[in-house]
């Protein structure tokens, strides 16, 4: 990266002169100085980026080699446009380490459900757009990239869709609210809840259960979902001597038409 380490090496057959003579060769040792070295002072430019909404995985592709040391997760925006009605800025992530002309920054869970609970945002290749501000961001000369602004956001050039199905990570009875709280890995639609789906029983192998019937919710999009018992499936369930009474006597299943992630991928 300066004339003081720069020197040039070659073997015989590198170059003929025109009675095709071969050059002498200059071994390792030997090695010639540079007469002269301009630096590189050309800044990177951003190629093209992909984002897989599978696997929360962000690929940049820059003009030339980066410092990936230099990458910081949280000064790239995730947005729906050239200029953004909606967007998210990424509050950190995971930066691949090695310098390259493609960095990776996997994204943090909160980012990711964040971007996958927002339905007019990175939902297809139309609305996944990148912006970045200027900080540390350089190519192995220490020549910084130059920002990319919002209006000017990249369009995304690969997208992969989330076919992922979501997964129940939990739930909550509470008998004195009247309420069920199912709780997921990912975003939920909570327009696709359909409560037919659901079973509440008394063991993990049930001896007697009650499939919900019209109970409701009021939640909005997100990873929990709150369930006000209807006054049928409250009596049915409190009427039961034998399930729902306690935490041992209280288990849950989920069918496929229960709910839909925000891609519409159904629970599994």
């Amino acid at each position: 990266k300066a004339q003081s380490n720069s020197y040039i090496r070659f073997n015989a057959s590198a170059v003929t002169d025109m009675a095709n003579n071969p050059i002498n060769a200059l071994a390792n040792g030997s090695a010639v100085n540079a007469s002269s070295y301009t630096a590189d002072t050309t800044a990177p430019a951003l190629s093209s980026w992909n984002l897989n909404m599978n696997t929360g995985v962000i690929t940049l592709n820059y003009s030339e080699t980066m410092d990936a040391s230099t990458i910081v997760a949280a000064n790239f925006t995730i947005q729906d446009a050239a200029t953004a009605a909606t967007s998210r800025a990424l509050t950190g992530g995971t930066v691949s380490s090695t310098d390259s002309t493609q960095i990776t920054i996997t994204l943090t869970a909160d980012d990711l459900n964040n971007i996958k609970a927002n339905s007019a945002l990175a939902t297809g290749a139309s609305n996944s757009y990148l912006r970045f501000a200027r900080t540390t961001e350089a190519d192995m000369a220490g020549v910084a990239i130059a920002a990319v602004t919002n209006g000017n956001a990249v369009l995304v050039t690969t997208y992969t869709a989330d076919t992922t199905a979501p997964s129940l990570s939990g739930w909550t009875l509470n008998m004195n609210t009247q309420k069920l709280t199912l709780n997921f890995n990912e975003p939920v639609d909570a327009s696709t809840l359909n409560v037919t789906g659901i079973t509440i029983q008394d063991a993990q192998t049930a001896s007697t259960s009650h499939t919900l019937t019209d109970s409701a919710t009021s939640s909005g999009d997100g990873l929990s979902i709150v369930i006000d018992f209807s006054a049928a499936d409250l009596n049915a369930i409190v009427g039961n001597s034998l399930s729902a009474v306690d935490q041992a006597t209280s288990w849950l299943t989920l069918t496929l038409v229960t709910i839909d992630d925000m891609a519409g991928n159904s629970v599994t």
